[in-house]
């Protein structure tokens, strides 16, 4: 299970650039979506799926850009020293 990320090292990740990024792209597509499919015809239905498809995918963004991929899965990534340098650059420093 990801433990609980702390604000600091969601700030030093970015994940909340990203999760503002992914509010406005998100909200870009739903009204493209809603303006244009009428004109086309196309379902109600699928309007409602992109919808929700854009909605569920915002915690699971927030998450996977708060968390890194290895080979036993999704695992928390190491605190991100607030400066914004690499891990690599930070343990040379010592």
């Amino acid at each position: 299970m990801i433990s609980r990320i702390s604000s600091p090292s969601c700030s030093a990740r970015h994940v909340y650039k990203v999760g503002a990024a992914y509010a406005v792209a998100g909200w870009l597509v739903v009204q493209i979506v809603t303006q244009v499919f009428p004109i086309f015809e196309v379902s109600a239905l699928a309007q409602r799926i992109i919808v929700l498809v854009i909605v569920t995918g915002f915690p699971v963004t927030l998450i996977l850009h708060g968390s890194s991929t290895s080979p036993e899965g999704i695992v928390r990534t190491g605190d991100v020293p607030a400066t914004g340098e690499s891990r690599a650059v930070h343990r040379a420093r010592g």
